[in-house]
């Protein structure tokens, strides 16, 4: 009775997905009428979205598990999406380079502000349970608590906007710091963080399983051949069997990290544009306090429309794309706030994040995973930081908030 309840609600559920991704469709079309970077983001968001919700990927876990649980598969799949993305960004960046254009990506001037920042977006992301990209696709998911974590990142975004300009003059250097351009050699340059993330990769490996012999057994269960086979026909399904592929309920970390990866490097070819999140929340809410007649003087950035803005229909995306995956696998359902609790823990580490990421500029997407992404020194001045806040923040959420 129970199974045919939930297999009558999966079909339900299901053609909800199909008329959602319709009208996501028509929505993809409008925008590319008025200007293709919007549909672009539109549909990077989606991929995006879609895989971090099948995938269960979330970027706090992958900074927090490893030293509080010694569970380190998803800190893996993350190192594993950040070298497929050195090389597509590397490579990207540097026939930019030889055409005598802008390299793009996420380059900042290192400076005490990245690493004070990351801090307190770290303790936020414990505290709410997720980051910016766990804080959109839960809400995709129905977690209703994730309501109050946005309105607490847009009102941290508020408070940081208008400090921010304060915070970015705290600076250590006079330019930023791009590999390459450190090692005067693209190969070298490309080669090291390779191998940097390598290390850290087989690192994790001994982290979980406490001996140096894992080391070598993962090297050699990297290059297995029935992992590339496993690998083949795992595409090979998702090709003739895609409804069937997408409507599992979860697939595992590596699979979301390749998408993740390959959609961040056609995004960055196609638009110019790298993955972020927390700026779009920025602009969001002074956008928003605009229209009701609330304007600042002291602040150095421009407001623009959300319509206009690639980065809200991005985050947009993301939200419909965890949303159509959830439906297809007729799992989805609101998750109510359980106690009282639960509303200060979500406004307290919203609001952190956003104000943690305007002092940083950026979150742990644009200020960590794009910033490494992009061969900058400034994303490895992030990621210690980050990591601190979190595990400080998950031991103080335990400790004092949950009994």
């Amino acid at each position: 009775m129970r199974s045919e309840l939930y297999q009558q609600r999966k079909n339900r559920q299901q053609k909800l997905a199909m008329i959602i991704s319709a009208l996501v469709f028509v929505l993809f079309i409008f925008l590319f009428k008025v200007e293709n970077v919007l549909a672009y983001s539109l549909a990077f968001g989606l991929i995006i979205g879609f895989a971090m919700q099948k995938s269960k990927i979330c970027f706090t876990a992958a900074f927090r598990d490893p030293f509080l649980f010694g569970m380190t598969k998803l800190s893996r799949a993350l190192v594993l999406s950040l070298m497929i993305t050195t090389i597509g960004f590397g490579i990207i960046q540097f026939f930019r380079f030889e055409s005598g254009l802008p390299i793009g990506g996420k380059l900042l001037i290192p400076g005490i502000y990245i690493p004070i920042g990351a801090f307190i977006f770290g303790l936020g992301a414990s505290v709410s349970g997720g980051c910016a990209s766990g804080t959109l696709f839960r809400l995709g998911e129905g977690y209703q608590m994730q309501h109050l974590v946005i309105i607490g990142f847009l009102l941290g975004s508020l408070r940081g906007g208008l400090d921010q300009g304060f915070w970015n003059n705290l600076t250590f250097a006079k330019k930023a710091y791009h590999l390459p351009e450190m090692f005067s050699n693209w190969i070298f340059g490309i080669s090291f963080q390779l191998v940097i993330l390598a290390i850290i990769y087989f690192l994790l490996i001994i982290k979980e399983d406490k001996s140096l012999s894992s080391f070598f057994n993962g090297f050699n269960d990297f290059f297995r051949k029935d992992n590339f086979e496993n690998l083949f026909l795992k595409i090979k399904n998702i090709f003739f069997h895609p409804l069937k592929y997408l409507s599992y309920n979860i697939w595992p970390y590596w699979i979301g990290a390749l998408i993740i990866a390959a959609a961040n490097i056609i995004y960055f070819q196609m638009t110019g544009n790298y993955w972020r999140i927390s700026t779009g929340f920025m602009n969001l809410i002074f956008w928003f306090l605009s229209i009701l007649g609330i304007t600042f003087e002291n602040i150095d950035f421009e407001i623009i429309s959300p319509f206009f803005d690639f980065i809200f229909w991005s985050n947009l995306g993301i939200i419909l794309g965890a949303l159509i995956s959830i439906l297809l696998t007729g799992r989805f359902k609101f998750k109510k706030i359980k106690n009282k609790k639960q509303y200060l823990i979500a406004l307290t580490g919203g609001f952190l994040m956003g104000y943690g990421s305007r002092v940083a500029s950026g979150c742990n997407i644009g200020g960590f995973y794009s910033a490494v992404s992009s061969l900058a020194l400034n994303g490895w001045l992030y990621l210690p930081f980050v990591i601190i806040g979190i595990y400080l923040g998950s031991k103080f959420l335990s400790k004092f908030i949950v009994r």
